[in-house]
């Protein structure tokens, strides 16, 4: 998750090529349009991830925000952004305050991943991948979304209210997948076949909402309907084995389902400053969708038991909460959560293919149900002016079904405390600190697995979280603000899996006003995110005989400033952001000691410099320029050298870590009407 930091911060800060304030909108009648164009020096695929600003050339800049307010409560707005690139976003609403209200809303997302990648098949983008005569062809792993959405509300004077709203999704392009061909199960290492594969994605997805809403002073009321319906429109992805030509492998792709559910809320207001909310909600998932035989070859795997899974679990839920403040200094809050998953779906004796090709034994499907109990209690309590003191304990309490989960129950305790103090004027202080212990019934490894083995999220686990922070006001235009923060997991009964982990952060955050219209701001924040890890190989003795060791480490820093109304007329800022992430990765082999640092270091290095400036021509009219530059660096052993068929028996994509130096300048103009 770390690694992938900058990559984000680069697609978010994309998502407004100039980063500029708008005119004045606090009146109730107005309207702005926004348009100019925008050049990108060089092709960067990843700089564009969200937004589609991904090759060389010159893109339109576009945005609306207009609304208005007439006398008699009717009113419309429209918003507009990005609307000349691949993540526009348009939503159109108009109505009559407190009688009735309709909108119209459009959004695009794009998702670029990869534009280096290489396949030796023919058909990408479809269900049906063969082997070519052609060589590689490159093709772009990505995908795009688009959103349609419709509703509106309609109000009486008895304070009921009318909610309906629907939507319509599409999702659509080629991302990737992997699969395997084996050919002989008892020497399963060397005869597997596996390939990296252009996956379709052809997703439709239609969801409905609709609400009776009541208010009145004390007590609040709402029924919701909620349905949504997914349909892929690829069931199975069929390929060519790239090492044994006219072989063919097959696997299913997402199924088709729906999800319908049913909610109740209700709030009242109770004596003592007390408030109570309840929430109670019911749901039905299906999935019915057509299996695919056991394998495209012949014999492997026999008949199917069924025709289908005939999925359906029933998701209960129910909410309480308490809010109350019995004393002017003392504020209590109570809640409880109870969930339940009840799988109703049907159990079958299948032969399972390996690989699509060898099948050996039968096995049971093992639908999993649980019932999860939540109770959390605060109570802040206000020594005097300048102390305060915040503490609680929560019980989370989970019994799944046995047949399908290695730990039957499980339950954590945490209790929780912190202290705030404000000795001076100018100085707060806090400190935070919480334990919590999980531990539950016996742990039974299914029999597939290394019976020693604990998986992190059902075992026993310690965890210690400590905080503190100070902010300090030396001068009335210069604050500071340190935060630390430190998280440690212990394992302390798992002999196999994860052991431990630890994460400390330590964050200074800097603003300074020399003058009215300047300021300025600094950050910097480092993250360490550190695990142990121990395996065993399977000896008859079960002793550790191998030991991972993790070290993530995470630099940010930035810093800007922006200078407002210079001669009244220019307003101009710069932001710089710098990030850079690097981990390590200890391989230690108990039985040779000297066997270590297996896997070289990874590092990714991100830089962004963004400057601009707003000029107002007129009261009406401004100009807008703005320039970014972006340069992204990346070490990743995973990727750097790695080609098509670099390794024996997988046939690869050879993607290219993403490197790339780009730079955006755009020029538009506001023009600001009644």
């Amino acid at each position: 998750m770390t690694r992938k930091l900058p990559l984000i911060v680069a697609a978010f800060s994309m998502l407004v090529p100039v980063v500029a304030p708008a005119l004045d909108m606090s009146e109730p009648n107005y309207s702005e349009v926004e348009l100019g164009f925008g050049f990108i020096t060089d092709d960067a695929f990843r700089m564009g991830r969200y937004t589609g600003l991904t090759e060389k050339g010159i893109y339109l800049l576009g945005n609306i925000n207009a609304h208005r307010h007439d006398t008699d409560g009717t009113y419309w707005r429209a918003t507009g952004t990005n609307i000349g690139l691949d993540s526009r976003y348009l939503r159109l609403e108009s109505g009559s305050q407190g009688e009735f209200d309709y909108f119209l809303e459009y959004d695009q997302l794009p998702n670029n991943r990869s534009d280096s990648a290489r396949t030796l098949f023919n058909g990408v983008g479809g269900p049906t991948l063969t082997l070519g005569s052609g060589g590689l062809a490159p093709f772009d792993i990505e995908t795009e979304r688009q959103r349609l959405s419709v509703g509106g509300s309609l109000s009486s004077r008895k304070n009921w209210k009318f909610n309906v709203a629907y939507r319509h999704e599409t999702k659509e392009g080629t991302d990737k997948a992997g699969g395997a061909i084996l050919y002989n199960f008892t020497q399963a290492l060397n005869n597997t076949n596996a390939a990296l594969l252009p996956e379709p994605v052809d997703y439709q997805t239609d969801q409905v909402d609709v609400s009776l809403q009541y208010a009145k002073a004390k007590m609040q009321f709402e029924l919701a309907y909620h349905m949504s319906v997914f349909d892929n429109g690829e069931y199975a992805l069929t390929w060519e084995d790239p090492f044994i030509p006219a072989s063919f492998g097959s696997q299913a792709l997402a199924p088709d389902n729906q999800f319908h559910q049913l909610t109740a809320t209700l709030g009242y207001q109770l004596p003592w400053k007390s408030r109570v909310t309840g929430v109670f909600s019911t749901g039905l998932m299906t999935q019915d969708q057509d299996y695919q035989p056991y394998s495209v070859n012949p014999g492997a795997g026999g008949v199917l038991p069924r025709t289908s899974l005939d999925g359906e679990v029933w998701l209960t839920s129910v909410q309480l909460k308490l809010a109350s403040r019995p004393l002017p200094k003392l504020r209590l809050n109570a809640s409880y959560r109870f969930n339940e998953r009840d799988n109703d779906s049907s159990i079958a004796t299948y032969v399972p293919v390996i690989a699509d090709y060898q099948s050996s034994g039968t096995v049971q499907n093992r639908p999993l149900s649980y019932q999860r109990n939540r109770f959390d209690l605060t109570a802040n309590y206000r020594i005097n002016t300048g102390m305060s003191l915040r503490g609680g304990y929560k019980h989370d309490a989970m019994s799944r079904d046995y047949v399908a989960a290695e730990r039957e129950d499980t339950d954590e305790n945490t209790v929780f405390a912190k202290w705030k103090l404000k000795p001076h004027a100018d100085v707060s202080l806090a400190l935070y600190g919480e334990a919590g212990e999980r531990d539950g019934s016996n742990y039974q490894a299914p029999a597939n697995e290394n019976p020693v083995l604990r998986k992190y999220h059902l075992a026993d686990r310690n965890r210690t979280k400590l905080g503190a922070s100070v902010d300090y006001l030396p001068a009335d235009n210069l604050s500071m603000v340190f935060s630390a923060d430190y998280i440690e997991d212990d394992y302390e009964n798992s002999l196999v899996g994860l052991t431990s982990a630890r994460e400390p952060s330590y964050t200074l955050d800097l603003s300074y006003q020399p003058t009215l219209n300047i300021t300025t701001h600094a950050f910097y924040t480092r993250q360490d995110i550190e695990s142990e890890q121990y395996g065993w190989s399977g000896s008859a003795v079960p002793v550790r005989d191998w030991k991972a060791e993790f070290d993530d480490i995470v630099h940010t820093f930035g810093i800007g400033t922006t200078v407002t109304q210079i001669r009244n007329k220019w307003d101009v800022g710069a932001d710089l952001t710098w990030s850079l992430v690097s981990g390590e990765s200890t391989l230690t082999d108990f039985a040779a000691p000297g066997l270590a640092d297996q896997f070289p270091d990874l590092d990714t290095r991100f830089a962004s410099l963004n400057v601009w400036a707003l000029y107002r021509y007129r009261h009406n009219l401004a100009i807008k320029l703005g320039y970014r530059f972006e340069d992204y660096d990346a070490d990743n052993w995973a990727y750097d050298g790695v080609t098509e068929t670099s390794v024996n028996k997988i046939q690869l994509l050879g993607e290219s870590t993403q490197d790339y130096s780009s730079s955006v300048i755009a020029a538009s103009m506001v023009y600001q009407f009644d």
